[in-house]
């Protein structure tokens, strides 16, 4: 029987087009509707037909809703599939789905078997409505044949199918487009698919191959920035090409079209150059190229250093305050200012190391006192620069000499004779050939810097560097009604003859902002101060002044966290700047940690500048954190042995915080010229921290301070009457205003905690740290 049986059985094994159809929701309408649904299926029957005979097709079995097709021919397969889609959308009141696909199939006794028919099944049940989606065996069999443009919906897992399978969707022919979430293909998948990534390697490393090749070659800078300029600009194109574009056996093809997923190339082969043996070769070569080029640098750096720079082994530079030759104190603003935008400059050259102005600061006043390597040696720099400047009228002379650290040999000397009109262009010269002589290149935006002067009126600059030498000042005099008064005329007038002189406005800015901090506050001098630092800004983005100017005036408004954003600016145009000014911000408005957090970060960045430290040691003076005040001295001194000694800031906090009150004296005398309203106020300060009330009064009697301390030095002396006086003066000034910077509740909280008045002092000392 079973013998019978198999020679009775017939069976046949063909490659085909599978077509499977159904219709959308057909199972919810039987359970509706039922005449509705199986009058469906008979117009469903009515289109098919005659559509799969006339492609050369034959209907094998209806199943409900559904039928099953095959075709000899997978072109007819697509082709019947949209003609029965286009019918159905005009003659059929529901809505059919289609599956196709090419595989090995076998028919036996009538029946049909095999996974192209589970395939075609599983393809057609993730239609959309309306939809005819195809596997990737259908679009590898009509490439070449046909202008059918497939969508690629990424790659499926198929119930009851091993492996997954790519699936597309036939574009246009009144087709809909696949729904979104049919589109499962990510970005990632479709860049890997692609190969955009290696295609962008290898253009990289082509690219800096080239770059590295010219660098050892020794081609000129400027042709080597032009190169990497285009290449820069060729990457995109580059990318955008390989997304597009792809290589197969008749040339270069989209990657979009059939042809590319029919493409019988391997990843490597679709985009020439991206092997992994020539990404291989292509690093290797880049690798031994830059070592090539460091060894000849390395060679190069080190003949300079003995033939040039004496022994010098890197950038490092501090400039010394220039001498005033002139014969005359009253210049001393200019030759300091001249001094100060020379390091300025120099500053805006990448490959040289700078020392700030602060740092350098102490040499200035003790000329002389030390050597050139000494100094060197405390500043931890490889060359000084050192000079005078005589000024006689319009006529001008700087004569600058570099010094080689170590040994106090000269390196290089130049005169500068010219008038007050080509001030600019000579300090942008002396910072020009002082980064020659270390070999440093200096780039074409900080020749630009270089070149742009801060004001083209002379006298206008001229009037800008008296105002800033007042302004810089020690903060005794420098805030004083008086100097600020003599500053903001020198300014008005600056900017008067040069509106666009930006330096001035932002200068201004900072006056008018003490101003408003002053006793006689009124809220149209911050006003005024901001549109003075915005100005600054609108005139120049790309100046610090005016987003430092804007940190002061949001400090002073609304807390350092709104100024923070405007330090933090002008820090990426200045490394150096910015930060201390941050710093004191916050310790200005009593949070402490952000304020050490701050000073910290401009220690990690320069550790051999001074200024971070020195703003440690006033936070821990501040706090009364003795032992911390000791500490950071100590670490200081390592830097330069004698900076409690030798720095006025940071020794006078030092001598403060370790009870030292006379040798705090001794360095405020020799700071200052005697008897100046500055050093009286700084002797009064002292006095206060002494309790030696009478003395401060004498000393601040000498000094333009009019503060609310001296009504405290009156009250501890017993002299009630006239501690109420200044506290009054201040009452009737300052109660009722609500413009007013955290100081001045400050005072008010103190005035009213010496006379006992305890829920007021409360009430202010609450409004101070908001």
């Amino acid at each position: 029987m079973p013998e019978q049986s198999r020679q009775n059985t017939s069976s046949e094994r063909k490659l085909a087009a599978i077509m499977f159809t159904d219709i959308v929701g057909y199972t919810a309408l039987m359970q509706q509707d039922e005449k509705q649904a199986l009058k469906l299926v008979r117009e469903n029957l009515i289109i098919q037909r005659p559509l799969i005979e006339t492609h050369h097709g034959k209907l094998l079995k209806e199943m409900g809703d559904g039928t099953m097709s095959s075709f000899p021919n997978v072109l007819d397969a697509i082709k019947c599939a949209i003609k029965i889609q286009q019918a159905a959308s005009i003659e059929f009141e529901g809505k059919l789905r289609i599956g196709i696909h090419v595989g090995d199939i076998t028919m036996e006794d009538g029946e049909i078997y095999g996974d192209g028919v589970n395939i075609a099944s599983r393809i057609e049940s993730l239609a959309d409505p309306g939809g005819v989606y195809v596997s990737e065996s259908v679009i590898k069999s009509i490439e070449g044949q046909t202008t059918f443009e497939p969508i690629y919906l990424g790659e499926y897992e198929l119930k009851n199918v091993s492996g997954s399978q790519r699936i597309f969707a036939i574009k246009g022919f009144g087709l809909p487009e696949p729904a979104k979430s049919k589109a499962k293909i990510s970005f990632w998948d479709e860049l890997i698919r692609r190969n955009v990534l290696r295609a962008g390697l290898a253009y990289a490393l082509v690219s800096a191959i080239l770059i590295q090749a010219l660098s050892f070659l020794g081609v000129i800078q400027d042709f080597r920035g032009i190169l990497l300029i285009v290449l820069i600009a060729g990457l995109p194109a580059a990318l955008i090409f390989a997304w597009f574009f792809e290589r197969g056996p008749e040339g270069f093809i989209r990657t979009t079209s059939i042809a590319s997923y029919a493409n019988p190339y391997s990843a490597s082969g679709k985009k020439p150059f991206t092997s992994n043996t020539l990404i291989i070769v292509l690093i290797s070569a880049l690798v031994l190229l830059s070592l090539a080029s460091n060894f000849r640098t390395g060679v190069a750096e080190k003949s300079a250093v003995n033939s040039n720079l004496k022994g010098i082994a890197d950038n490092t530079l501090a400039v010394l305050y220039f001498e005033n030759m002139s014969g005359d104190e009253g210049q001393d603003y200019f030759s300091d200012g001249v001094t100060e935008e020379i390091i300025s400059q120099l500053a805006k050259i990448e490959g040289l190391k700078v020392r700030s102005r602060t740092t350098v600061m102490k040499y200035k006043e003790k000329r002389g006192q030390k050597s050139i390597p000494e100094i060197a040696q405390e500043l931890k720099v490889a060359a000084i620069l050192e000079g005078s400047i005589r000024r006689s009228g319009n006529q001008v002379r700087i004569t600058a000499l570099l010094l080689n650290g170590a040994t106090d040999e000269h390196l290089w000397s130049r005169d500068y004779d010219f008038e007050m009109d080509d001030i600019f262009a000579i300090q942008s010269s002396v910072a020009r050939e002082i980064a020659a002589q270390f070999e440093v290149e200096i780039t074409p935006e900080v020749e630009l810097k270089l070149n742009t002067p801060p004001t083209l009126n002379s006298e206008a600059y001229d009037l800008y560097l008296q105002a800033r030498a007042i302004w810089w000042q020690d903060f005794g005099v420098g805030n004083e009604p008086v100097t600020r008064k003599k500053a903001e005329k020198l300014l008005k007038e600056a900017i008067r003859m040069d509106p666009q002189f930006v330096e001035a406005h932002a200068l201004l800015s900072q006056v008018f902002v003490m101003n408003w901090r002053s006793l006689a506050s009124s809220k149209n001098w911050i006003d005024s101060a901001l549109i003075l630092a915005n100005t600054a800004v609108a005139l120049n983005p790309d100046n610090i002044s005016g987003y430092m100017a804007l940190g002061v005036i949001y400090t002073r408004k609304d807390g350092p966290k709104a100024a923070e954003k405007w330090y933090r600016r002008a820090n990426k145009l200045d490394s150096r700047q910015g930060l201390i000014d941050l710093g004191w911000a916050y310790q200005w408005s009593n949070d402490i940690p952000k304020a050490m957090e701050i000073y910290s970060e401009h220690v990690n960045l320069f550790p051999n500048e001074l200024d971070g430290y020195i703003g440690k040691l006033a936070v821990y003076q501040d706090i009364g954190l003795d032992d911390s005040v000791s500490s950071i001295i100590n670490k200081v001194s390592q830097m330069q042995p004698d900076f409690q000694k030798g720095n006025y800031r940071g020794g006078y906090f030092y001598y403060l915080s370790i009870n030292d009150y006379g040798t705090a004296e001794e360095m405020v005398r020799s700071e200052f010229s005697d008897n100046s309203l500055n050093m009286n106020y700084r002797l009064g300060q002292i006095h206060m921290f002494k309790r030696d009330w009478s003395s401060m009064l004498k000393s601040f009697a000498n000094s333009s301070y009019d503060g609310m301390d001296k009504g405290l030095a009156y009250w501890n002396l017993g002299q009630k009457d006239s501690a109420l006086r200044v506290f009054n003066k201040h009452l009737e000034i300052i109660e009722g205003k609500t413009d007013y910077a955290a100081q001045h509740y400050h005072d008010m909280a103190r005035i009213y905690a010496v006379m006992g008045e305890k829920e007021k002092a409360l009430d202010f000392a609450a409004e101070c740290l908001r």
